[in-house]
């Protein structure tokens, strides 16, 4: 597990969560604001009683591009999740320096850049619908946080998140292609070399 930091901390139940991510409401799966279309924005900052961002912290919520449609869908509904009683009560009784480090700046990184990396493979809906992207969505947005579900080591937490990671899969897949790549080229240049000397040597006979 590369994207975040090591689950050191003890949070929620996986269950807890799950049921709260299945008991979903429809606004937070409705069309997310693009420009001038869409239903719905979002601010979790402010339930977390953060004062207003910065013009540069909101640029990534404030999109012209329909391609940026599943990244803001997948925002959502992780908005939803982080709104079940167990982050709130906790989250909320940060304050200070504290609360910057602790929630404020890991909150903003995932919103923007661990979000865009689930949009990027996985279609919004299935964060909802399919069990398995449900989990992932649940920790991923755990561990950055540096929790674990509840009932887990460390140790366990990160195994089952690098197993479920579509993520960590992508990466395991471009890895593997880029490996053959090379040792195809390899290959190439070996023929391509034992081509010219086969051409030499016929040449000085």
């Amino acid at each position: 597990m590369k994207q975040w930091a090591t689950m050191h901390k003890c949070g929620p139940s996986l269950e807890q969560l799950q049921r709260h991510l299945i008991a979903i409401p429809q606004e937070f799966l409705a069309e997310p604001r693009i420009s001038k279309v869409g239903e719905i924005v979002v601010d979790l900052f402010r339930m977390y009683a953060f004062q207003t961002l910065t013009i540069k912290e909101l640029s990534p919520f404030n999109v012209e591009k329909s391609t940026e449609r599943n990244r803001l869908a997948v925002s959502l509904i992780a908005c939803w999740l982080l709104s079940e009683p167990w982050f709130i009560s906790n989250f909320r009784a940060l304050s200070g320096e504290k609360a910057v480090t602790t929630l404020r700046s890991p909150l903003l990184n995932f919103l923007t850049d661990g979000v865009e990396k689930l949009g990027k493979h996985v279609a919004s809906s299935k964060f909802v619908s399919d069990p398995e992207r449900r989990e992932e969505l649940i920790r991923t947005t755990l561990a950055a946080f540096s929790l674990r579900p509840e009932g887990e080591t460390e140790v366990q937490a990160t195994d089952r998140f690098t197993t479920i990671s579509t993520i960590e899969r992508q990466r395991v897949i471009s890895e593997s292609r880029a490996a053959k790549e090379r040792a195809a080229a390899v290959l190439a240049a070996l023929q391509r070399k034992a081509a010219q000397e086969s051409a030499d040597k016929w040449g000085r006979e």
